[in-house]
């Protein structure tokens, strides 16, 4: 699932430069691949947690964010502006997610928590969505910066993004997932 994951944002970065390099609206890539996101990223985590109960409540989730990202998309964050809203509650599941098998990783007796794929994913997790939930709510805030000090704000994103997929990386680089 970590490979699809990972496919994916691969396939919307390059949709979204093909779309905007010929002057073609992109912003409903980004808020389909939100979706697509929130899914393979709760499957992922839901598959590592030891208990049953929340795994099944995990899961749940998924059908009450698609119908929360519908309502949305209908009613007050069209596919015409950017996810500031659905991607937040998202960025902020998804974040508690992660803690939430950070601590249960700890609890486990690992020979070495580092050498495990599930560390190096959730801390990936954490870095970009913990990091970037700021820039999601307050995208129309920065969407109307001065250039320099948007490019400021976005060299922020960047470099998250950046530090995010080294860690993706160390975690495919791990042979140890359980």
């Amino acid at each position: 699932m970590a490979f699809i994951f990972v496919f994916g944002a691969l396939i919307e970065e390059i949709v979204s430069l093909f779309l905007a390099s010929n002057g073609i609206h992109n912003l409903w890539v980004s808020q389909a691949y939100d979706v697509f996101e929130y899914i393979c990223l709760i499957l992922m985590f839901s598959e590592w947690l030891k208990r049953s109960v929340f795994r099944s409540w995990l899961r749940w989730t998924i059908p009450v964010y698609a119908l929360f990202w519908i309502c949305a998309k209908l009613t007050f964050e069209p596919l015409e502006a950017a996810t500031q809203y659905t991607h937040s509650v998202s960025a902020v599941v998804v974040s508690m997610l992660a803690a939430f098998l950070l601590v249960e990783l700890v609890r486990e007796d690992h020979p070495s928590l580092t050498a495990d794929m599930r560390f190096w994913i959730s801390v990936a997790v954490l870095t970009y969505f913990c990091g970037n939930v700021f820039l999601f709510i307050y995208f129309d805030k920065f969407a109307g910066l001065q250039l320099q000090a948007a490019l400021s704000v976005w060299t922020l994103h960047w470099g998250l993004g950046i530090v995010t997929n080294i860690l993706f990386t160390i975690a495919f680089l791990c042979n140890r997932t359980r």
